[in-house]
């Protein structure tokens, strides 16, 4: 075998095994409709334009904390589930409020404070064939990333939340994802 057909092999291997992979996204975006910019909503956007659910999947996303006995404050990394799964062509918006709550049951004494850090977010989970792969939305202008791990990011029991599918439909937050199956 030649090395062009074996580097042609080796690329049609990866692209079968990240193709489910690279059809789940996230990212972050602000809804300006009928506000000034200060009045702007921060949302965070998880799609599966595939055809097959993603398992298990946890989003993560950088918040401050102010800290009152030195004043300072610390980036710190929100990490929580969202239900089991991810059904197939699914699109969910995330509303602030949901997640700005979320900060304060993780610090009840109020200490999360100042603007959330909404430059980027990110989402691990498990496809149909017991991959693990992690998947970060950063700056705007650069592409989302995408690497497999070896596993999934732990949500810590002070974080305690998982949010499920049926309480995010109630909010409206689950919608059809467009051009779903198209890479």
């Amino acid at each position: 075998m030649s090395n062009d057909q074996l580097a042609n092999s080796r690329e049609e291997d990866e692209k079968e095994e990240t193709s489910q992979a690279v059809k789940v996204n996230i990212w972050t975006d602000v809804d300006l409709v009928g506000k000034r910019w200060s009045d702007s909503a921060y949302f965070i956007y998880i799609e599966n334009r595939s055809p097959d659910a993603a398992y298990v999947p946890v989003v993560y996303f950088d918040y401050d904390e102010f800290d009152k006995k030195d004043g300072a404050t610390k980036r710190k990394t929100m990490v929580f589930a969202v239900g089991r799964f991810l059904p197939a062509c699914t699109r969910i918006k995330l509303p602030p409020k949901m997640i700005v709550d979320q900060a304060y049951r993780i610090n009840p004494e109020g200490k999360a404070g100042g603007k959330p850090i909404w430059g980027g977010a990110g989402i691990n989970f498990y496809d149909t064939s017991g991959l693990a792969w992690d998947r970060f939305s950063g700056d705007p202008t650069d592409p989302p990333r995408l690497e497999k791990i070896e596993k999934l990011r732990k949500v810590s029991k002070s974080y305690g939340v998982t949010w499920y599918l049926e309480e995010l439909r109630q909010l409206g937050a689950v919608q059809k994802a467009d051009n779903c199956g198209v890479d």
